[in-house]
């Protein structure tokens, strides 16, 4: 209910002003209370789910992938994850989130060097989007081929 439709009915029923104002804050600050209370207890489950969905290697602490692109995109590895409680969850698998965070993550920011100067950045860019675009074209392939492997 919206707070003007709250307040008439509170004035109806208290006729002063001040207390229906104490009353429309104290409400406000239950609801916020409510939503964060709410996000932080969303986003611990999701996210728990999320970091026990894959596996690390217990010598090299490094991610163990089982689904991948081989041959620039002739064939494929796949597999459906092996933990899949953010899967069953989320309705999506924390492989095909990585891929799509891997393919709009901005590269450039990892090997940039403050001693390169880059002379022709839009030369930069265009291999950049179409590095992107082939990311894009391999791993949606790759993706709807691990979403498939749940089915």
């Amino acid at each position: 209910m919206k707070n003007e439709t709250i307040h008439l009915l509170l004035r109806e029923k208290i006729p002063i002003r001040e207390i229906v104002i104490k009353i429309l804050d104290e409400k406000e600050k239950i609801e916020i209370k409510e939503a964060l209370e709410y996000h932080i207890e969303q986003w611990e489950l999701i996210s728990t789910k999320y970091f026990r969905s894959f596996e690390r290697s217990p010598n090299t602490i490094q991610y163990n992938y089982y689904s991948y692109v081989l041959d620039g995109g002739r064939n494929y590895k796949y597999e459906k994850d092996r933990n899949c409680e953010f899967y069953d969850y989320t309705g999506i698998s924390y492989q095909c989130r990585d891929l799509l965070l891997s393919t709009i993550k901005d590269e450039s920011i990892e090997f940039e060097d403050i001693n390169i100067r880059i002379i022709n950045k839009r030369i930069l860019d265009k291999q950049k989007m179409d590095w992107i675009k082939y990311n894009d074209n391999i791993f949606s392939i790759l993706s709807k081929k691990i979403q498939s492997a749940f089915k």
